[in-house]
């Protein structure tokens, strides 16, 4: 279960723009909301991959992120091993190719139009592997290479790439390595019924963070900084961000989403959030820790040296999960104190479900606050120039010069 804490966060919820603005809006149900993935065809799929041990996703943007967030959180209980390729890096592709082989390994492209080049490039580097492909039933480049190979194949929904995450192009690769994938897509549903057009601000999670954003929007913050007080969900950053940039980015609006994993974060972005310029609030990710028995022991001969304005002795008897907690409350009451706007978004436990519905939370939460912003949540005009650019070089590449970026 999630939960989200906006009790004192420095937004008023009252705002006359903000009530005036939800009055005006018809939300619709968005289609990532209304969509049920092919679990007969992902399980036949799955089925056939049983016999790899390993398993190499190659992706870009909303192709990988939902697949990385879910693997991060859930992956710790897979036996097989998974690499994860969003980069040309030719290192990197060498150092997974020393660690797999044709034999034991299975190659997922991930591209809802097929004519992601960087990540048909990726494919090509391991040439010889087998391949399974996740891309609409058109004329891209990659079913074009489905049907001339016969690969095995997923279908990519219409829906755009950030948006996907309970489709087959996140949770094929992750039934590879997780048995109870279904589960997350259980999660997803729930949460999705909770966020539903239907249901008012008062009861509507997604809604209430999306005005939470819209609000210190317009209170003159650019930036959410979200400190991330668990490494197993830090694999949701770069999908959040993903879901804010591309979806808000447009029309000289859209904040900035940034973060990084707590509390080592307090050792450098606090001085930041608290002591720089005052345009950063804050969205704490946190969970609660499924260990909380295990106790911090101070030896007896060290419960006497000093520290701050007490002994080491008081953590003795202390279980790490509260001493995790105490680092997170001691943050967010000074985010408070110094009238920093801040949320809290808290998992009950790692579950499943839990994944399920923060991703999906997230992604209502970002279609409400475009909404609010007067920007189309699901296009992304300015993605495509840097891509032409990039593959006209590639056009050019015998003719050109070595120049300094080379």
């Amino acid at each position: 279960m999630i939960n989200l804490y906006l009790k004192d966060c420095g937004v008023n919820f009252k705002d006359r723009t903000l009530l005036s603005k939800l009055k005006s809006l018809n939300f619709e149900v968005p289609s990532f909301a209304s969509y049920t993935p092919d679990f007969e065809w992902i399980d036949s799929v799955a089925k056939k991959l049983k016999k790899y041990k390993r398993m190499i996703v190659i992706g870009r943007g909303g192709s990988i992120t939902g697949f990385k967030a879910m693997y991060t959180a859930l992956g710790v209980e897979s036996s097989k091993d998974v690499y994860q390729i969003d980069t040309l890096d030719p290192d990197l592709l060498e150092l997974v190719k020393e660690n797999t082989s044709v034999k034991d390994t299975v190659v997922v492209v991930v591209s809802k139009s097929g004519n992601t080049v960087d990540a048909l490039e990726n494919m090509f580097f391991f040439e010889g592997y087998d391949v399974l492909a996740i891309t609409e039933n058109n004329n891209g480049a990659l079913k074009q290479i489905v049907d001339k190979r016969d690969l095995l194949w997923l279908e990519h929904p219409p829906i755009g790439g950030r948006f996907s995450s309970g489709t087959e192009c996140a949770l094929g690769p992750l039934a590879f390595c997780y048995s109870d994938y279904k589960k997350v897509f259980t999660g997803m549903k729930s949460m999705f019924k909770k966020c539903d057009p239907s249901v008012g601000i008062k009861k509507n999670p997604a809604l209430q963070l999306a005005a939470f954003f819209y609000l210190v929007e317009r209170k003159g913050y650019s930036n959410v900084f979200m400190p991330i007080y668990s490494p197993f969900l830090s694999g949701f950053l770069e999908l959040f961000m993903q879901l804010i940039h591309e979806s808000s980015g447009k029309k000289g609006k859209g904040l900035v989403l940034f973060g990084a994993e707590a509390p080592e974060s307090q050792h450098h972005t606090n001085q930041r959030l608290f002591g720089g310029k005052k345009n950063v609030c804050a969205c704490f990710l946190r969970e609660k820790s499924a260990h909380s028995g295990a106790k911090i022991k101070v030896p007896r001969d060290l419960r006497s040296v000093k520290i701050r304005n007490g002994t080491l002795g008081t953590s003795n008897g202390v279980s790490y999960s509260y001493g995790l907690q105490y680092e997170f409350i001691g943050t967010q009451k000074n985010a408070t104190k110094l009238k920093i706007p801040n949320s809290v978004l808290t998992l009950d436990a790692r579950s499943p479900a839990a994944v399920g519905e923060l991703i999906a939370l997230f992604e209502y939460a970002t279609y409400y606050y475009c909404k609010l912003l007067g920007v189309d949540p699901f296009n992304q005009p300015h993605v495509e120039g840097s891509k032409q650019i990039s593959f006209e070089l590639r056009k050019k590449h015998s003719k050109l010069k070595r120049d300094k970026y080379c």
